[in-house]
């Protein structure tokens, strides 16, 4: 049975009814598709009693009585792909986490060919999830009955998702490896929006342009998230990508040009000024103050390692089996796109336990992919896994 929470009373009684839990599966909605200020929308809770609840942070803003519960290590919360969740409700509802066990961490390390819930919770428990509302706009109200029942799904079945993940962990013994990296999601910082003068860096694509373009791909960037400040609109809405890269490349001088452009709809007429304009001052600029990509850093060996460490690579389509090194060590990790929320991780397989300055390796989700004693080896990441991104509310890139 699941309860809807929209009264800071109600939430009160939640919060008291919940002391004693051992076990809560947990998740969040957020509108990051349909806002530039995304929010978190929804909170889902579940118990293994079978009682369910959906909280609504749009009526009850304050959500500070469940923080105990998320800050008890005693008390495990059970998410799917936990990293946007943690860093989101740490932003909006100032949580702190201890005590997290990330069912897609765990699929990860047991080397499951596919690791969204949909197809984990199949391979696991024969449960079958609904995608219906996986984009949806979480920010209006009221929810559907469709909506409702999704949402009650993405925690119906955490608890005993874990229960069979844990004891196949167990048994290969990588339970402790998943507990290590549920930890450090657990201390992500809070997700922030900042203002970001490199943006450009990370378009896909724009390696490929001269300075000049770059210099017109700055320009437009910066009109792009101006425009998604002033209308809360997301700025992937407002100028895509690839349509970006275009306009920086051609350079349109007039407003016939700009039409030109793929990917420039006709809704963008009313801007063709404010786009000409960026595209003007990138011409305008002298030779010396036009961007370029900074040098890629080389990864250097570890200290005390016996050889250099190349940069991370991500295996697919083989269990870590195929992958581990004859007779030693960690097994390799399994690197797939994540389906249903947010980057992959990074792995290294040259860094295994039980070897001379070899330091355990650490899988980050949505972070840098940083060994323990990283930074004072010099090791530099060669790639970065990618932004965070919404729980099921990811922009294309």
């Amino acid at each position: 049975m699941t309860r809807w929470i929209r009264t800071p009373e109600e939430l009160e009684g939640l919060a008291d009814s919940l002391e004693g839990s051992r076990a809560l599966a947990l998740d969040s909605e957020s509108d990051s598709l349909y806002h530039h200020f995304e929010k978190v929308c929804l909170v889902q809770l579940a118990t293994d009693r079978g009682e369910g609840w959906l909280i609504d942070p749009l009526a009850v803003r304050d959500l500070t009585a469940l923080g105990p519960l998320m800050a008890d290590p005693g008390v495990v919360k059970v998410l799917h792909g936990a990293d946007y969740d943690v860093t989101t409700l740490k932003r909006d509802f100032g949580f702190a986490f201890a005590g997290l066990f990330d069912t897609m961490i765990a699929a990860r390390y047991l080397g499951m060919p596919e690791i969204g819930l949909q197809a984990v919770a199949k391979a696991e428990l024969g449960a079958v999830l609904s995608k219906d509302s996986q984009k949806d706009d979480w920010s209006r109200r009221p929810l559907t009955p469709r909506q409702e029942a999704y949402a009650a799904a993405d925690v119906e079945h955490l608890l005993a998702l874990r229960a069979r993940l844990e004891a196949n962990l167990r048994e290969k013994g990588r339970l402790e490896w998943v507990r290590e990296e549920c930890d450090a999601v657990a201390g992500l910082e809070p997700a922030r929006r900042r203002k970001d003068p490199d943006a450009w860096q990370r378009i896909k694509g724009a390696r490929r342009l001269k300075p000049r373009a770059l210099a017109a791909l700055r320009e437009l960037l910066a009109w792009r998230e101006a425009r998604a400040e002033a209308t809360d609109v997301p700025a992937f809405k407002i100028l895509g990508n690839e349509a970006l890269l275009a306009l920086a490349e051609k350079g349109p001088r007039n407003p016939g040009e700009l039409a030109q452009v793929r990917g420039v709809l006709p809704r963008l007429r009313d801007h063709a000024g404010a786009l000409l304009d960026a595209l003007a001052r990138a011409r305008a600029l002298p030779e010396q103050e036009l961007p370029s990509f900074p040098p890629a850093p080389r990864p250097q060996g570890l200290a005390g390692s016996n050889g250099p460490i190349a940069g991370p690579r991500c295996f697919r389509g083989a269990p870590p089996e195929a992958h581990r090194p004859p007779g030693r060590g960690r097994p390799a990790r399994v690197c797939r796109p994540r389906r249903d929320r947010g980057p992959p991780a990074l792995e290294d397989t040259r860094l295994r336990p039980g070897d001379p300055g070899h330091p355990r390796p650490r899988l980050l989700t949505g972070s840098l992919f940083v060994p323990r004693t990283a930074s004072a080896a010099g090791f530099i990441p060669a790639k970065r896994a990618g932004g965070l991104g919404g729980a099921t509310q990811h922009p294309p890139a």
